[in-house]
């Protein structure tokens, strides 16, 4: 695909001939889909009328039909769905992700391990819920990383029952250098990952080790972030005014919270986004859905490429 410059001339070439194939498939789930909602109907009815007797005719031999029928409908459209996403995932998602980064491997099943969004200290409250998919990993640009889309939930009993969410994004982890072995925090500054007191029901904080606040002089990187550190002189190395800027921007350019930490060799940067990544259209045939894919993509490509994590290794 070296000669494709573009998501235009991608698209054409790689994406637009899968379509046709797609759209089949998408004919048969609704087909599928239909057939299983009437069966249900006939089936509610006949056993109604059967049971009551408010009919002439026996409609036992009916709703026993329309059972069967239900039955291997819905199992029909659910096999037919979980092909489409799954092809849809292989042939589009998977086309997209080797396209921009040649060696990318794509778990579509996988997310970020737990222990790694612990470690990371970005989101600290203490959560019940905990989802994702679509990993990305491999190396890109001499750094090896690995990423995906991560939801946190914890159930909110006051004021109301309901489930809150924690973080919804995409989450990234790098290997940078071992000699970094401490904890380096950058958090959007009035939402720092600390607890007022042991008894703060806001957080119900996961575990964390003792930090101390540092002032990186610039005032610009002060007003937005702050930055909480094990140890001060790795700290300073770490967030010099090199990655200062390069933060600032970046949050600028993708218009996102993007927060950063840098612990025990590790480096992680988490982006919330609302809508849910790398999902199957309704649309299949829409070119703009599958162009949010792309520059889905090119976002963790450019955390390395914008935070100059080249640097950290």
């Amino acid at each position: 695909m070296e000669e494709i410059k573009n998501f235009e001339t991608f698209y054409a070439v790689a994406i637009e001939p899968s379509l046709a194939s797609f759209r089949q498939t998408e004919k048969e789930v609704r087909q599928w889909k239909t057939a299983a909602m009437l069966a249900a109907i006939v089936f509610v009815l006949s056993a109604f009328a059967s049971v009551a007797g408010i009919a002439s005719v026996n409609f036992n031999s009916v709703w026993i039909g329309a059972a069967a029928l239900l039955i291997i409908s819905t199992y029909k459209f659910y096999r037919k769905e979980n092909s489409l996403v799954d092809d849809y995932k292989e042939r589009v998602v998977k086309t997209i992700i080797e396209y921009l980064g040649a060696g990318l491997e794509y778990k579509p099943d996988l997310t970020i391990p737990q222990r790694e969004y612990v470690q990371s200290g970005l989101y600290r409250r203490n959560y019940d819920y905990y989802e994702g998919d679509d990993l990305i990993k491999g190396a890109y640009k001499g750094v090896s990383f690995h990423c995906s889309e991560l939801h946190t939930k914890r159930d909110d009993y006051m004021p109301r029952n309901n489930i809150a969410t924690i973080f919804k994004g995409l989450f990234f982890a790098a290997a940078v250098n071992a000699r970094y072995t401490g904890g380096t925090y950058i958090w959007l500054k009035g939402h720092e990952q600390l607890g007022a007191s042991i008894a703060d029901e806001e957080y119900r904080l996961l575990p964390f080790p003792s930090t101390r606040h540092i002032q990186t002089g610039n005032t610009v990187f002060d007003d937005i972030y702050t930055v909480y550190t094990t140890n001060p002189t790795e700290a300073r190395a770490i967030v010099n005014e090199g990655l200062q800027n390069d933060l600032l921007k970046f949050r600028q350019q993708v218009k996102r919270n993007v927060t950063f930490s840098v612990v025990m060799g590790k480096c992680y940067a988490a982006i919330p986004v609302k809508e849910n990544l790398f999902e199957v259209p309704e649309d299949l045939g829409s070119k703009e859905e599958i162009k949010k894919h792309f520059f889905t993509v090119l976002l963790v490509l450019s955390i390395i490429n914008q935070l100059n994590l080249k640097k950290l290794v």
